[in-house]
């Protein structure tokens, strides 16, 4: 296994688990988060902080999140990580059971962006691996 992939691993288990502290080792703190609704807003959000907020945005509408990465792609400096997103809707009781790519830009060791994308077919063109 590559450093980039373990990174990758390290990160989603620290996002699952719930530990800030270990999540924000994985990342720069410039780092750009692109979640899939933020994208829709036009937004980002930025650095640590920012990974603060998607982690309370994320926990202000959703429960028993899980992140199912089952498949890890690599290209240069980048991994593209292809799942599932598990979640339960607070207010609306709604199961979610998504798919889901992650597209990590990784340098010096550290994720400097992460992008979402609900069509994992998206995330690998935009890495340029082969789908």
């Amino acid at each position: 296994m590559s450093a980039n992939t373990e990174l990758v691993e390290r990160l989603a288990r620290a996002f699952e688990g719930e530990d800030t502290d270990a999540a924000l080792a994985c990342l720069d703190p410039e780092v750009e988060l692109l979640p899939i609704r933020a994208q829709l807003d036009g937004t980002s959000y930025i650095g640590h902080d920012g990974y603060r907020q998607v982690v309370a945005d994320f926990a202000a509408d959703w429960e028993g999140l899980r992140l199912f990465q089952e498949q890890l792609h690599e290209a240069g400096d980048s991994v593209v990580a292809v799942g599932r997103l598990h979640a339960k809707g607070k207010a609306s009781g709604v199961d979610l059971d998504v798919p889901l790519a992650l597209l990590y830009d990784i340098r010096d060791g550290l994720v400097m962006r992460l992008q979402s994308f609900s069509d994992p077919d998206e995330a690998l063109r935009a890495a340029a691996i082969e789908s």
